[in-house]
């Protein structure tokens, strides 16, 4: 599905936050210090168009589809690595009968959930672990380390360690990175190490796309602004490590996130986060007025404990 550009507005921000609210469990911080730490990891996640491509989720609408970076021509060979594979990796199946060789890592599970002829499993974790590999392993056994990769990661909070170790070697031969990044919370005990490992992958990736995962929660923040404890990232390489040249053009994006056409993560959720534009000032006007409804709505819920308890009161006389 090829994503198109959003038409948010006032109605529409209101709407997706407030849906938000109704259908899963978040929390409240609003704290000076969680503000600014959520603005600090937003800065490091801050999303630029690329010139020469266009964006397509692939792998579907629910979670396990990711936005992908489809340029044209593609790179050849067409190789992908996929690590964190589950029960269900639509991702891996889509990209496969694109004509990626797919190579995929995981653990947990003793066969994939999928069956094509360009699928390539392995059981195992990607770490330092007991029983892990690195990803210069990896690279080195498949002889890739002179290619031009797609990678997919959810694994679950563990993508902290692997990009904190990782060389810049290495992960530079990835041509484009798709990252769900997990526990991110702007008062929790590891944000400053978070922090670091968003600015060292900034160093050879820029991100184009950003989504928060509706399957988890999120925190609510001073300024009605929403931090997914779950993000997943787009990201696509600076320059080309062959040529140490850009191999890409990026310009300021001034869309705002979740794009019109994407759908939940989780059918059960009414819309996506809302985390808007990353360019420019927020509109204070739909944070006052959803500061104001949900005051509303904790009034109401108030009021409505108040009639029930009078109601057991006369009943117990």
């Amino acid at each position: 599905m090829v994503l198109s550009v959003p038409q948010n507005r006032r109605k529409a921000v209101l709407k997706q936050k407030l849906g938000f609210l109704i259908s899963k469990t978040f929390y409240f911080d609003f704290s000076a210090k969680a503000l600014d730490n959520a603005y600090k990891i937003y800065e490091t996640l801050k999303p630029m168009n690329i010139e020469g491509a266009k964006k397509e989720r692939i792998g579907g609408e629910g979670d396990g589809g990711y936005v992908t970076i489809i340029s044209s021509p593609p790179l050849q060979p067409r190789i992908a690595y996929s690590f964190g594979i589950s029960t269900r990796s639509p991702w891996d199946l889509e990209i496969a009968q694109r004509g990626y060789e797919v190579f995929q890592y995981d653990g947990t599970i003793d066969k994939p959930p999928d069956y094509h002829p360009l699928l390539k499993f392995f059981k195992f974790n990607i770490g330092s672990g007991a029983g892990q590999k690195s990803v210069r392993q990896i690279l080195e056994e498949n002889g890739h380390t002179d290619k031009n990769i797609i990678l997919q990661c959810d694994i679950e909070g563990s993508e902290w360690d692997v990009f904190e170790s990782i060389d810049r070697d290495d992960i530079l031969v990835f041509e484009q990175m798709i990252i769900e990044f997990h526990n991110v919370y702007a008062a929790g005990k590891n944000f400053k190490r978070q922090l670091e490992v968003l600015k060292k992958i900034n160093k050879t990736h820029q991100v184009v796309h950003i989504r928060g995962n509706d399957c988890g929660r999120a925190t609510v923040l001073n300024n009605l602004l929403f931090l997914p404890e779950s993000l997943e990232v787009t990201y696509i390489r600076k320059y080309n490590p062959a040529t140490q040249k850009p191999e890409n053009v990026f310009s300021e994006c001034f869309d705002e996130f979740p794009l019109k056409d994407e759908a939940p993560n989780d059918n059960e959720n009414i819309c996506p986060i809302y985390l808007g534009s990353f360019c420019g000032k927020r509109d204070k006007k739909v944070f006052w007025l959803f500061r104001w409804v949900l005051i509303g709505f904790l009034f109401c819920g108030y009021a409505l404990f108040r009639v029930l308890l009078n109601d057991l009161g006369k009943n117990d006389r």
